[in-house]
């Protein structure tokens, strides 16, 4: 009996072995397909180091040259710079506004991938860069990797300080590099690596290490530099007018209903606002 059973074995071994195969493949895509969404889901629920509740966007849109209101002598960069700076003061003291920024390829779920590339030593590092005012980590809620409040942040881009996620170095490194807190700690110069003054490239004024934002739900990308561009010499007016620009503000909880229709009904008086206020 042992024997036919063996010979009949033997007889079908080509139909065993595409029923294997079978299994085989079955298995494999289903491995792949369980991981994929479990790789996902975790990356999904992972930290994103920013909030984004009670944030809103805001379009400004400029006189155009056909309106009988508009002036071309204060059409210039330093009118609108100043215009623009005005349209923030009088958002900041609405009671509804908690903070107001304008930001440059910054805000969560952007889309840019606008790089800078920053070294120490003979080490570079290439992130993500945004600029920003300084109200941005306050309506973001950025933290420091030290426990910094976002009000100290905050603090840190008026003063004119580059904000470091705590990874911008050992995110791009096949090898292990220290976090930009244990670079500060060692008294590390941070220096620009993207241009040179006199030959040498000039040292950046650090802040502190920020907690890593990540670039959406899901990607690991979380590696950038903060920094305010109109507190840096980089031409701080067209940096103010520049037309890709956001304008975003993050809404006091409690005012945080009708808010589109509070700000479209201050927008023709108490947001309208003339260059010549400069």
């Amino acid at each position: 009996m042992k024997k036919k059973l063996l010979r009949q074995m033997l007889n079908e071994w080509r139909t065993n072995v595409w029923l294997a195969l079978e299994f085989l493949v079955v298995s494999v895509v289903l491995w792949y397909i369980c991981d994929y969404f479990y790789a996902s889901m975790r990356t999904y629920f992972a930290p994103l180091g920013f909030e984004y509740d009670h944030c809103y966007e805001l379009t400004m849109y400029d006189i155009p040259e056909t309106s009988p209101e508009y002036r071309p002598e204060y059409a210039n960069d330093s009118a609108q710079s100043e215009a623009f700076r005005e349209i923030l003061r009088r958002l900041k003291q609405m009671p509804e506004i908690e903070a107001a920024a304008y930001s440059n390829n910054a805000r969560p779920f952007n889309g840019s991938n606008s790089g800078i590339t920053m070294g120490y030593d003979s080490v570079t590092g290439n992130a993500l860069r945004r600029f920003a005012t300084p109200d941005f980590p306050i309506i973001y809620r950025y933290r420091g990797a030290n426990g910094e409040s976002p009000e100290e942040l905050a603090a840190q881009l008026e003063e004119g300080k580059m904000l470091l996620s705590d990874n911008f170095f050992s995110s791009s490194s096949r090898e292990p590099l220290p976090s930009v807190r244990e670079l500060k700690d060692a008294g590390k110069k941070i220096h620009y690596v993207d241009y040179k003054i006199n030959g040498e490239h000039p040292e950046a004024q650090i802040g502190s290490a920020l907690v890593p934002v990540r670039y959406d739900e899901f990607s690991d990308w979380s590696a950038f530099a903060l920094q305010d561009v109109c507190r840096d010499g980089f031409h701080p007016d067209k940096a103010m007018v520049w037309y890709y620009n956001e304008l975003t503000v993050r809404v006091r909880p409690e005012h945080d209903h009708d808010i589109a229709a509070k700000l479209m009904a201050a927008a023709p008086d108490y947001l309208h606002v003339w260059a010549t206020i400069c």
